[in-house]
């Protein structure tokens, strides 16, 4: 490959990543409002049904292996903090997978199915799993990419801040 190639090659790489969608633009602003089924499919759920809330959305998939350690620690975290709610959204392509997987987990927790990626696209989530932590005003605070052990601490602590 010639040096011009190259150089442009790296330039449209460098644009594509300006360009593209971040959930961090979020921040501060009124949360995408969504209805999607429940996994199961045995109701329909919106963002405006938890109004009053302090939620916590959390994207994720049945191929992610991440995910298959921070649903359980979340889960956990719904019964720790009274005034949460945590909505865990499946990007699946299936619905079975998102529903095998709750099962394997044993969640106790909202879940719903976003076959389509259109909540995931309104949010502008680009990797698995992310988190966004919504405010009782429907606002976004803060949006959490990927996840590790530290990572669960620090939304512990927000989620507190917000709920004083």
């Amino acid at each position: 490959m010639t040096f011009m190639r190259v150089v442009t090659l790296l330039t449209i790489i460098l644009l594509a990543g300006l360009w593209a969608g971040n959930a961090d633009d979020l921040l501060g602003k009124k949360a995408p409002a969504f209805s999607l089924p429940t996994v199961g499919g045995k109701a329909t759920m919106a963002l405006k049904d938890f109004q009053g809330k302090v939620v916590l959305l959390d994207f994720w998939a049945s191929w992610c292996g991440p995910c298959k350690k921070s649903l359980p620690a979340l889960s956990e975290m719904q019964d720790q903090f009274r005034g949460l709610r945590i909505v865990g959204i499946s990007i699946d392509d299936k619905e079975k997978n998102a529903q095998r997987m709750m099962k394997d987990l044993s969640l106790d927790m909202t879940a719903l199915f976003d076959g389509k990626k259109s909540v995931a696209a309104a949010y502008e989530v680009s990797g698995m799993p992310t988190a966004v932590l919504i405010d009782q005003k429907g606002v976004v605070q803060k949006v959490y990419a990927g996840y590790t052990h530290d990572r669960i601490g620090e939304m512990k602590a927000d989620i507190g801040k917000l709920l004083k």
